[in-house]
């Protein structure tokens, strides 16, 4: 029987259509989850009986918290948690290892997500969070796909000029092989500068970076 090597090239990393806002619920989860099991390990075990409802002698003698009592807390914290004005319902699905893993429900599809975006700057979207496919929003690795002329034009020079930055960074090499990265550096800034693509590129990040600095602009102050 032949086995194929593992690939040794990097996963792509998929993320939403670049100044999109996003938020992941997990780290949020996870915090609520840790205090309430902080709080009734810290809780004497005379009082437990008192603070939490519902919990056997058995029960009360372990330091872990019951998971039917710390589900329900769970539920009744994220319950008042709210975001841009939204308020978002939560679900979660038991595991077999025993425990809970939780997911917000998106407020338009109710698909199970961990992740909902904002498009703040695509106001013909609708203006409150949800998940990447209501809002219609394409992957990076999408957009920049190896036959795209952006891609081939813009991003990948531009990658290539980073890792020269690098390997000089290094001094590893002898003076030839730098003055031929240098010389190699110089032909793709060149070809960069001349290149519509990349001025348009340019163009698009730097409207954006002024607008993302007059949305901060007012808050700084």
């Amino acid at each position: 029987m032949n086995f194929k090597p593992k690939s040794t090239r990097k996963k792509r990393r998929f993320e939403p259509i670049e100044s999109t806002p996003e938020f992941n619920f997990l780290p949020l989860i996870d915090k609520i989850k840790t205090d309430i099991k902080i709080k009734y390990a810290l809780c004497p075990i005379g009082q437990r009986k008192q603070n939490y409802p519902g919990i056997t002698d058995e029960e009360i003698k372990d330091n872990k918290i019951p998971l039917i009592i710390l589900r329900g807390i769970t539920r009744e914290e994220l319950s008042k948690f709210s975001l841009n004005g939204q308020n978002f319902e939560f679900t979660y699905q038991e595991m077999y290892y025993k425990g809970d893993r939780w997911y917000v429900a998106c407020p338009k599809c109710k698909k199970k997500c961990h992740n909902l975006y904002l498009p703040t700057n695509f106001p013909e979207k609708e203006q409150r969070y949800l998940c990447r496919k209501c809002h219609d929003l394409k992957n990076t690795s999408n957009i920049m796909a190896s036959d795209s002329p952006v891609y081939f034009n813009v991003i990948k020079p531009l990658k290539r000029l980073e890792k020269i930055k690098k390997l000089i960074s290094r001094q590893t090499f002898t003076p030839k092989k730098v003055k031929k990265l240098l010389r190699e550096y110089k032909r793709i800034e060149k070809k960069l500068s001349e290149s519509p693509e990349y001025r348009l590129w340019k163009l698009r990040k730097m409207t954006l970076q002024a607008k993302n600095q007059q949305q901060k602009g007012p808050t700084q102050t």
